[in-house]
């Protein structure tokens, strides 16, 4: 495990502090530790949806997303939801 040492102002410390002393965590270390593990678990789906937007502008040519085009596509949807086809 690294070490990482932080310096925090006197108010969010004294937050830090009142967690711990609230009985949810045994130290600082363990709060901050929730603290930044509960950060990436929400930033995972977003990392995720960035990853997938940059596959889909490498996939090949461009489609101009019109009115018309939507309605076809509604259309094929709604075809192949109803012969139960994938």
């Amino acid at each position: 495990m690294s070490t990482l040492n932080i310096t925090l102002p006197g108010d969010l410390a004294e937050f830090v502090e009142e967690q711990v002393l609230g009985g949810a965590f045994s130290s600082a270390e363990e709060y901050v530790v929730y603290l930044v593990a509960s950060a990436r678990e929400r930033l995972k789906p977003t990392q995720n949806l960035k990853n997938r937007l940059l596959e889909g502008l490498d996939s090949g040519q461009p489609t101009e997303v019109t009115k018309d085009w939507w309605d076809k596509k509604r259309a094929r949807l709604i075809i192949q939801s109803e012969s139960g086809r994938p």
